[in-house]
C-alpha cells in the first residue's frame, strides 16, 4: 500500500487508559513518519455520537495525548461495547492519512487469591483452544464463518478462547471484540529447538523480533486481549536454562510494545527448566 510522505505508522496508534472514580483516562501514542509540521485529530464516538474530540499540532515523529473520557460504557464478555476510535492527521485541511479502530474500556484485576475480576464481578474463564483453520472449509479465513462458529461456542457458554498457534487472523481479534470472548493470544510453538524439519526454527533468530512486534503492535489495542502468550509446549524450556533465557527476552520484548500491559505475559508449557 502507497501512503503519502507524511503518514501515521502502520499500527501506530498506541491506546491505552486508567480509571479516575467514573472517568477513564485515554492515553493515545501515535507513531508518524514525516518531515513536517502536521495537524492530527483523534475523534472518539459511542455509535454515532461524538463523545470527545481532540486536535493539535505534530511536530516530532511521536505524538502523545490524554483524553478524558466521562462515564465510559464498559466492556464485558455479556456486554460487549465498543468505541470507535477515528485518527486524522491532516494540514491546509487536506487529509495526510486516517486510521479508523474499535476500542473498549474495562476494569481488570487479576490474581492468585481473587482470580479474574471484570468490572468488579467475579468471572470463570470457560474457554476452548481454537485452531486456525476451519475444518472442512481449509485454512483461508473466512471472517463471516468464524463468525457463525464463535456464536456456536458462545451459545454453548464459552467465554475465551486461546489461539493456536501462531499469530490469529485480525478478523477473530475482532469478532472477539464484538461479540465478547477473551482471548489468550498465543503465537508460537517452536523457537530455537525444531519440531519438523521446516518448522519456525529455521527463521527464530532472524525474524522473532520482527515477528513479534509486528504481533504485539497490531493487537494491543483489542479489548478482549487478555493474555499475550509466548510459546505453546515449546522444547526449548525442557532442556536447559537456554529456555528461562529465551523467556524473559521474548516477555522484555513484548513489553516494548506494550508497556502499559493492556495484557499479561504467560507461556504454555508443560516445563521450564530453571
Amino acid at each position: 500500500i502507497e501512503k503519502p510522505t507524511s503518514h501515521i505508522s502502520t499500527d501506530g496508534i498506541y491506546a491505552y487508559y486508567t480509571f479516575d472514580k467514573n472517568r477513564a483516562i485515554l492515553t493515545l501514542e501515535t507513531d508518524l513518519i514525516s518531515d513536517q509540521t502536521m495537524e492530527i485529530c483523534h475523534q472518539l464516538y459511542d455509535h454515532d455520537e461524538l463523545v470527545v474530540e481532540f486536535n493539535g499540532q505534530v511536530s516530532k515523529q511521536q505524538h502523545k495525548t490524554d483524553i478524558i473520557v466521562d462515564n465510559p460504557n464498559l466492556w464485558s464478555i455479556k456486554t460487549p461495547h465498543l468505541y470507535e476510535l477515528k485518527s486524522r492527521l491532516y494540514k491546509d485541511n487536506l487529509i495526510f492519512d486516517e486510521v479508523t479502530q474499535m476500542i473498549g474500556f474495562k476494569k481488570i484485576e487479576m490474581s492468585p487469591n481473587s482470580g479474574l475480576i471484570l468490572n468488579g464481578e467475579k468471572i470463570k474463564l470457560h474457554g476452548v483452544c481454537e485452531h486456525h483453520d476451519l475444518g472442512a472449509l481449509g485454512a483461508a479465513f473466512h471472517k463471516e464463518t468464524l463468525k457463525n462458529r464463535l456464536v456456536m461456542l458462545k451459545n454453548m457458554g464459552v467465554n475465551a478462547i486461546r489461539t493456536g498457534h501462531s499469530i490469529p487472523a485480525k478478523g477473530l481479534m475482532e469478532l472477539a471484540d464484538e461479540l465478547g470472548f477473551f482471548i489468550a493470544s498465543d503465537a508460537f510453538d517452536v523457537w530455537k529447538k525444531p519440531k519438523t524439519t521446516y518448522d519456525y526454527a529455521r527463521f527464530f533468530d532472524e525474524w522473532i523480533d520482527k515477528d513479534i512486534r509486528s504481533w504485539v503492535m497490531r493487537d494491543r489495542n483489542h479489548v478482549s486481549l487478555l493474555m499475550w502468550s509466548v510459546g505453546n509446549e515449546i522444547y526449548d524450556t525442557h532442556v536447559d536454562l537456554k529456555g528461562v533465557t529465551l523467556t524473559h527476552k521474548l516477555l522484555k520484548t513484548i513489553r516494548e510494545y506494550d508497556k502499559s500491559e493492556n495484557a499479561i505475559v504467560t507461556i504454555g508449557s508443560n516445563f521450564l527448566m530453571g
